[in-house]
């Protein structure tokens, strides 16, 4: 508990420092005119709405179940994701409308120097930032913080394209900055379609894991002779598997018991993100 709670407030700080970023990214791309700056302004947006992703996993999701809700709450999360991605795709329109533009009219983004120092304090500062969460996320071994970090790095690479954009405008040229708007666009894209995919399948109870590397895990453990009708669903970091064991037909209810215990341990320990386990014991039939 202590563990999510110093994750949480960690959440809340990145949240913060990408909202001031984005804030300033948009601020800077109206005042120079800068496809690229758009972009790289929209996707630390997308990353603090991941940022509040994880939050609400964190605060909702990670509940215990209840009467309302007996398999948990760990499709809140899902839900999130899905409007992350939704917002994803909506911004992209307004992006790829300012591309069009600066491919079509070739202006050159008006720039300050003041501006190249500014996002070169961001990009130290998120660099900085992202080391912390991977470091933390390591500790805590928590994978959502460890996406969000490369997230963050990912943006950190667009602050370091926004910089080389404007660059090239203060030498007169206007290419730079539509050629990295349109990297950030596909950027973009991707980050959207990997957060859409994922809520797409927690929601539609997609197949998480390979049944074979399941079955594999639950045959290393002694006494188990066999494993079949092996499930899975749920989200990356909160996973449930459904699968059947068989045992000898002599073994006791509470030897049965001990051996779905040792199976559980052993599908957790393979995949990490595995939650919870379902084991239904079945004597082996002699044929």
């Amino acid at each position: 508990m202590d563990q999510q709670r110093s994750a949480a407030r960690l959440m809340w700080i990145v949240l913060a420092a990408n909202l001031a970023a984005a804030v300033l990214k948009l601020l800077l791309s109206w005042l120079s005119g800068s496809a690229m700056l758009r972009g790289d302004a929209y996707f630390t947006v997308i990353d603090a709405l991941v940022d509040l992703m994880l939050l609400i996993f964190m605060r909702y999701a990670s509940k215990p179940a209840d009467a309302r809700h007996p398999y948990g709450h760990a499709k809140f999360e899902a839900l999130a994701a899905a409007a992350v991605a939704v917002l994803i795709f909506a911004a992209l329109q307004d992006l790829g409308r300012h591309i069009w533009e600066a491919l079509h009219h070739q202006e050159v983004p008006r720039v300050e120097g003041w501006y190249l120092w500014l996002l070169a304090g961001l990009l130290v500062f998120n660099l900085g930032l992202g080391a912390w969460e991977l470091m933390l996320a390591r500790r805590y071994r928590s994978s959502g913080l460890a996406a969000d970090a490369w997230y963050t790095f990912t943006g950190c690479a667009l602050t370091l394209l926004s910089i080389g954009s404007l660059v090239g405008a203060l030498r007169g040229l206007a290419w730079p900055d539509a050629a990295g708007a349109s990297l950030a666009f596909v950027l973009t894209l991707g980050a959207g379609f990997i957060v859409g995919r994922d809520a797409l399948a927690a929601l539609t109870d997609e197949q998480r894991l390979d049944p074979e590397a399941v079955t594999a895990a639950a045959l290393s453990v002694p006494g188990v002779l066999g494993c079949h009708q092996v499930r899975s669903r749920g989200m990356a970091d909160n996973t449930h598997v459904d699968l059947h064991i068989e045992v000898e037909p002599q073994l006791s209810v509470l030897q049965a018991h001990l051996l779905a215990g040792l199976v559980e341990q052993a599908v957790q320990e393979r995949f990490p993100g595995v939650d919870d386990v379902t084991v239904h014991v079945e004597p082996r039939m002699v044929h």
